[in-house]
């Protein structure tokens, strides 16, 4: 018996009790997946710009970006991070070369909402 899940590997693995992490496997199949990618952003009437600018400076440091990489076990594209990582990732960087983001979708929306549904239904 075995249970299959698309989902984000830094969420399953913090969420996983420590006995249970050495019974699940995480993989990026070879023919590639979707890719993601987080943003910060500021809006354009916010009242402190200058906090939140301090703000992603702050987080793109390179020991504080390691610590974030390591904390979550996702390889850094801040490279000068990269000098500072001390865990294992759950995939590096070229992992993700046969990956995509779908930023829009267009018409092929309707078909992908349908088909995820499918697949969360028979859940």
């Amino acid at each position: 018996e075995y249970w299959v899940s698309q989902a984000y590997g830094e969420n399953i693995f913090l969420e996983l009790d420590e006995k249970d992490k050495p019974n699940v496997d995480f993989f990026i199949p070879k023919k590639g997946g979707t890719m993601y990618i987080d943003n910060m952003v500021i809006l354009k009437e916010a009242r402190h710009k200058d906090w939140a600018y301090a703000f992603i400076n702050y987080i793109h440091e390179p020991e504080v970006y390691a610590k974030i990489a390591d904390f979550l076990s996702l390889p850094s594209i801040n490279v000068e991070a990269r000098k500072h990582v001390k865990n294992p990732t759950l995939y590096s960087v070229e992992d993700l070369e046969s990956c995509e983001v779908k930023d829009d979708l267009g018409a092929a929306l309707e078909l992908y909402n349908k088909i995820w549904q499918e697949i969360r239904i028979e859940n």
